[in-house]
Protein backbone atom coordinates (compact mmCIF):
# COMPACT_ATOMS: atom_id res chain seq x y z
CA UNK A 1 0.00 0.00 0.00
CA UNK A 2 2.73 2.61 0.83
CA UNK A 3 4.34 1.91 -2.56
CA UNK A 4 1.06 2.79 -4.33
CA UNK A 5 0.82 6.04 -2.36
CA UNK A 6 4.42 6.93 -3.21
CA UNK A 7 3.84 6.15 -6.89
CA UNK A 8 0.66 8.28 -6.88
CA UNK A 9 2.50 11.16 -5.22
CA UNK A 10 5.33 11.02 -7.78
CA UNK A 11 2.79 10.88 -10.62
CA UNK A 12 0.89 13.87 -9.17
CA UNK A 13 4.12 15.90 -8.91
CA UNK A 14 5.04 15.10 -12.52
CA UNK A 15 1.55 16.04 -13.75
CA UNK A 16 1.62 19.28 -11.78
CA UNK A 17 5.02 20.16 -13.23
CA UNK A 18 3.80 19.44 -16.78
CA UNK A 19 0.62 21.47 -16.25
CA UNK A 20 2.62 24.42 -14.91
CA UNK A 21 4.94 24.27 -17.93
CA UNK A 22 2.01 24.16 -20.34
CA UNK A 23 0.30 27.07 -18.56
CA UNK A 24 3.50 29.13 -18.85
CA UNK A 25 3.85 28.27 -22.55
CA UNK A 26 0.23 29.30 -23.28
CA UNK A 27 0.67 32.54 -21.30
CA UNK A 28 3.87 33.33 -23.25
CA UNK A 29 2.14 32.68 -26.58
CA UNK A 30 -0.69 35.04 -25.65
CA UNK A 31 1.76 37.74 -24.52
CA UNK A 32 3.83 37.25 -27.66
CA UNK A 33 0.80 38.04 -29.83
CA UNK A 34 -0.30 41.09 -27.80
CA UNK A 35 0.53 44.43 -29.51
CA UNK A 36 2.45 47.10 -27.59
CA UNK A 37 0.89 50.37 -26.51
CA UNK A 38 1.67 53.36 -28.74
CA UNK A 39 3.43 55.16 -25.87
CA UNK A 40 5.75 52.18 -25.41
CA UNK A 41 6.58 52.17 -29.12
CA UNK A 42 7.52 55.85 -28.92
CA UNK A 43 9.86 55.00 -26.00
CA UNK A 44 11.49 52.32 -28.16
CA UNK A 45 11.91 54.83 -31.01
CA UNK A 46 13.57 57.29 -28.65
CA UNK A 47 15.75 55.01 -26.49
CA UNK A 48 16.58 51.83 -28.43
CA UNK A 49 18.99 52.84 -31.18
CA UNK A 50 18.46 49.81 -33.44
CA UNK A 51 14.67 49.88 -33.23
CA UNK A 52 14.23 52.41 -36.07
CA UNK A 53 16.35 50.25 -38.39
CA UNK A 54 14.33 47.04 -37.85
CA UNK A 55 11.87 45.89 -40.51
CA UNK A 56 8.26 45.69 -39.32
CA UNK A 57 8.33 41.89 -39.00
CA UNK A 58 11.25 42.07 -36.56
CA UNK A 59 9.62 44.96 -34.72
CA UNK A 60 6.51 42.84 -34.17
CA UNK A 61 8.65 39.96 -32.95
CA UNK A 62 10.52 42.33 -30.62
CA UNK A 63 7.19 43.58 -29.23
CA UNK A 64 6.26 40.02 -28.34
CA UNK A 65 9.57 39.40 -26.61
CA UNK A 66 9.17 42.65 -24.66
CA UNK A 67 5.71 41.61 -23.42
CA UNK A 68 7.05 38.26 -22.20
CA UNK A 69 10.14 39.89 -20.65
CA UNK A 70 8.07 42.42 -18.70
CA UNK A 71 5.73 39.67 -17.50
CA UNK A 72 8.54 37.46 -16.23
CA UNK A 73 11.14 39.94 -14.93
CA UNK A 74 10.83 42.32 -12.01
CA UNK A 75 12.70 45.62 -12.26
CA UNK A 76 13.61 47.00 -8.84
CA UNK A 77 14.77 50.57 -8.38
CA UNK A 78 17.71 51.19 -6.04
CA UNK A 79 17.52 54.93 -5.47
CA UNK A 80 15.48 55.45 -8.64
CA UNK A 81 11.78 55.14 -9.45
CA UNK A 82 11.08 52.53 -12.13
CA UNK A 83 9.07 54.28 -14.84
CA UNK A 84 7.65 52.95 -18.10
CA UNK A 85 10.59 54.58 -19.88
CA UNK A 86 13.07 52.54 -17.83
CA UNK A 87 11.08 49.31 -18.12
CA UNK A 88 10.59 49.55 -21.89
CA UNK A 89 14.16 50.72 -22.58
CA UNK A 90 15.71 47.88 -20.56
CA UNK A 91 13.33 45.30 -22.03
CA UNK A 92 13.77 46.57 -25.59
CA UNK A 93 17.56 46.51 -25.48
CA UNK A 94 17.63 43.10 -23.79
CA UNK A 95 15.15 41.54 -26.19
CA UNK A 96 17.10 42.66 -29.26
CA UNK A 97 19.41 39.77 -28.34
CA UNK A 98 16.54 37.31 -28.87
CA UNK A 99 15.51 38.33 -32.39
CA UNK A 100 17.58 35.77 -34.25
CA UNK A 101 17.54 33.04 -31.61
CA UNK A 102 15.13 30.35 -30.56
CA UNK A 103 14.62 31.47 -26.96
CA UNK A 104 11.71 33.61 -25.86
CA UNK A 105 12.96 34.33 -22.38
CA UNK A 106 16.07 34.86 -20.33
CA UNK A 107 15.96 31.84 -18.02
CA UNK A 108 17.73 31.66 -14.69
CA UNK A 109 16.87 35.01 -13.12
CA UNK A 110 13.81 37.08 -12.37
CA UNK A 111 15.12 40.32 -10.83
CA UNK A 112 16.88 43.31 -12.37
CA UNK A 113 18.21 45.95 -9.99
CA UNK A 114 18.42 49.44 -11.50
CA UNK A 115 20.68 52.11 -9.98
CA UNK A 116 20.46 55.74 -11.14
CA UNK A 117 24.20 55.94 -11.86
CA UNK A 118 27.43 54.02 -11.36
CA UNK A 119 27.30 52.22 -8.01
CA UNK A 120 29.93 51.02 -5.56
CA UNK A 121 30.18 47.31 -4.81
CA UNK A 122 32.40 45.22 -2.57
CA UNK A 123 34.99 43.30 -4.55
CA UNK A 124 36.47 40.28 -2.75
CA UNK A 125 39.49 38.66 -4.38
CA UNK A 126 41.19 35.55 -3.10
CA UNK A 127 44.67 34.34 -3.99
CA UNK A 128 45.43 31.25 -1.93
CA UNK A 129 45.20 32.32 1.70
CA UNK A 130 45.31 36.02 0.85
CA UNK A 131 41.88 37.68 0.74
CA UNK A 132 41.59 41.28 -0.45
CA UNK A 133 38.48 43.38 0.13
CA UNK A 134 38.10 46.57 -1.84
CA UNK A 135 35.42 48.74 -3.36
CA UNK A 136 34.86 49.00 -7.11
CA UNK A 137 32.71 51.32 -9.21
CA UNK A 138 30.40 49.44 -11.56
CA UNK A 139 27.91 50.24 -14.30
CA UNK A 140 26.36 46.77 -14.20
CA UNK A 141 26.92 43.12 -13.47
CA UNK A 142 25.16 39.80 -13.67
CA UNK A 143 25.25 36.56 -11.72
CA UNK A 144 24.53 33.01 -12.85
CA UNK A 145 21.15 32.81 -11.07
CA UNK A 146 20.56 36.55 -10.80
CA UNK A 147 20.00 39.25 -10.08
CA UNK A 148 21.14 41.37 -12.98
CA UNK A 149 22.31 44.84 -11.92
CA UNK A 150 22.32 47.87 -14.22
CA UNK A 151 23.07 51.59 -14.06
CA UNK A 152 20.31 53.60 -15.75
CA UNK A 153 22.78 56.29 -16.77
Amino acid sequence: MPLIILFGLILAIILLWLARRQFRRVRQEKLFETPLQATWISILDKNVALYAKLPQTLRNKLHGYINVFLDEKKLIGRGIEITDEIRITVAGNACLLLLQGRERTFPGFTSILIYPDIYIANDVQQDGFLITNKKSARAGESWIRGPMVLSWK
